[in-house]
């Protein structure tokens, strides 16, 4: 599950085209941003080197504070899309109801500021329950990326063996 996950955001940051900004967010157990100012930078053939190396060292943990981690992603200055891997199951987060997180997620991205997540399952399991027992996990990844006008894409084949690309 993690070697896919990271390999699918390493592809990712390799067809970033040149004049493009970004940057990562890491939140598993606790809220890292790379880089670690938060802010956007530009995705030169180093940065996307540099960015490469952070996500093969980044380790994993079973707590995702989902908002916490949106939170930060809303930090930074200029952001305009946000690609979501999780397996939607908010742990530790400053909000844990479905409900409360699409309030928030809608607050925060449909406002002046327009916002698009696009969100990538990598939840083996289908239709976990939020802490208010109301949605399931997956379902909360799909409606944030349809309050958002972003994408859903689930990934469940975790038997696929898969190899990072060369930098």
């Amino acid at each position: 599950k993690v070697k896919r996950a990271k390999h699918e955001l390493i592809t990712t940051i390799l067809t970033l085209p040149p004049g493009t900004k970004f940057n990562m967010v890491f939140f598993c157990g606790s809220i890292t941003a790379w880089p670690e100012s938060g802010g956007l930078i530009e995705a030169t053939p180093e940065n996307k080197n540099r960015a490469i190396a952070r996500i093969l060292a980044q380790k994993t943990s079973l707590n995702t504070p989902l908002m916490n981690g949106l939170d930060k992603c809303f930090a930074a200055e200029g952001v305009d899309t946000i690609f979501l891997l999780s397996d939607g199951r908010p742990v530790k987060s400053r909000l844990m109801k479905s409900e409360d997180i699409l309030a928030e997620v809608r607050k925060m991205c449909t406002g002046a500021r327009k916002i698009t997540i696009h969100s990538v399952d990598f939840s083996p399991l289908v239709g976990l329950k939020d802490s208010g027992g109301k949605h399931g996990a997956n379902q909360l990844l799909a409606d944030i990326a349809k309050t958002t006008g972003g994408t859903y894409q689930v990934f469940s084949n975790w038997n696929m063996k898969v190899k990072v690309p060369a930098r």
